[in-house]
Order: C-alpha cells, then sequence, then structure tokens
C-alpha cells in the first residue's frame, strides 16, 4: 500500500518575498511521498468540508476554501469566503455551515458549500467573548 502526505503550505513574507517550501529536506518514512496540496497565506486550523473542500482559517484576517472539483487528490482552486475578520484562526464545518473562531467573537456562514464563489458576510453567534490577543485565539 502506498502512503501519500499532503502538505497545505504557507507563504512566508520576507522582505515582501516568498519563501518556497523545501519538500526535499523532509524525512518521511517507506513507502510515503509528500506533496503540495495548496498555497494559502498563514494558514492555521483547517476543516474538511462536503465535496473534499478544504477550509482554513488564517491569521491575515481571511478564510479560505480550497477545493478539489475533479476529486484527484490536488487542489483545484483557493478561494477566499471570508476577509476582513479578527484573526480567523479557528475553523469548524458543521451540518453545512461553517464556524469560525476569532480573537473577539464566533461566527457562522450558513449553507456555506453553496457560497464557494466569492467573500461572504460571517453572521455572529457569540461576541461577549474576550478581544485580546495574548492567548486570545479561538480554536474550534
Amino acid at each position: 500500500m502506498k502512503h501519500t502526505t499532503l502538505a497545505l503550505c504557507s507563504l512566508v513574507a520576507t522582505n515582501c518575498v516568498a519563501k518556497e517550501v523545501n519538500l526535499d529536506q523532509l524525512q518521511l518514512p517507506t513507502g510515503f511521498s509528500i506533496s503540495v496540496y495548496a498555497e494559502v497565506e498563514n494558514p492555521r486550523q483547517m476543516a474538511l468540508g462536503a465535496g473534499n473542500t478544504v477550509f482554513v482559517g488564517s491569521l491575515r484576517g481571511r478564510v479560505y476554501a480550497v477545493l478539489d472539483d475533479n476529486d484527484d487528490g490536488a487542489a483545484d482552486a483557493v478561494t477566499t469566503v471570508a476577509e476582513g475578520l479578527n484573526t480567523p484562526n479557528g475553523v469548524a464545518y458543521h451540518e453545512g455551515d461553517l464556524y469560525i473562531g476569532e480573537i473577539n467573537r464566533i461566527s457562522k456562514i450558513p449553507g456555506i458549500d453553496s457560497k464557494l464563489s466569492g467573500v461572504q458576510r460571517p453572521q455572529t453567534i457569540n461576541d461577549e467573548l474576550p478581544n485580546r490577543r495574548h492567548h486570545g485565539f479561538k480554536f474550534l
């Protein structure tokens, strides 16, 4: 049985130049391989949605949907589904809705599966959370 490990890579900005990930430096067990699945800016938590869509929270105020339309194990597109958020680190997918954990609130995008083509405005679930960045990331 051949094992495959996929990597979701972050573009690390240094002097406004992205650094490439050198996968050749990684040591994998015999029978495993690795490849870059998609590139998103500063990914944090991920959640698997319907149709092999991977939702990715980012420290840069955005939430991404990584789409695999062909079901071939390779990302076909990366779209932004939410932006202008307060460090949307945490994401969770449940019964067709995408939940987002920001520093100061929990929100959701209902019916996210039909809203993958552009930026959506999340609905606030709870905005009575502490708003301090220090230890303030919300993991869902």
